[in-house]
């Protein structure tokens, strides 16, 4: 502007000071640009913000979903409770039956009687019977207690 010439003093200070609505609409483009990267920027920490809370949300235990699982896990684990405390009842009543048939008093209620000796063991052969030694009978409707006066085996 150096090499410019005004006609007059006032023209000379119009033509040095930039005109008011020219600088005003510079200030607005300004304002704009700034508004536009203040924005920009607001969103972009926005999307952060919301990717942040998203993770966070996926890190943190879900209540609902908990107490499904929990739910869950309780009628698994009732239902397995269940179908063991029937096996165990199923063996139990199967061992119960095996004991029964092998009870010796069975044996015994069909007739048959069991000679213990002193010892209180079962005798087995013939030859383990002694004349004049006491020994118990075990029948089915009691004990008693005898002595043989005379024994012969085969």
């Amino acid at each position: 502007m150096a090499d410019l010439r005004a006609p007059t003093p006032t023209g000379a200070a119009e033509l040095s000071a930039p005109r008011k609505d020219q600088l005003l609409q510079e200030l607005a483009a300004i304002e704009q640009a700034l508004y536009q990267r203040l924005m920009q920027r607001v969103e972009r920490e926005a999307q952060t913000l919301d990717q942040l809370a998203l993770r966070l949300s996926h890190a943190l235990p879900n209540p609902d979903r908990m107490r499904e699982q929990i739910t869950s896990w309780q009628t698994r684990l009732q239902q397995a409770w269940s179908v063991q405390v029937d096996n165990f009842k199923r063996n139990q009543n199967h061992y119960q039956l095996q004991l029964e048939m092998l009870n010796p008093q069975r044996t015994v209620e069909r007739g048959y009687a069991v000679i213990l000796n002193e010892q209180g063991q079962a005798i087995r052969k013939p030859k383990d019977l002694k004349a004049q030694q006491p020994f118990e009978v075990r029948l089915a409707e009691g004990v008693a207690q005898v002595q043989f006066e005379q024994v012969k085996t085969d």
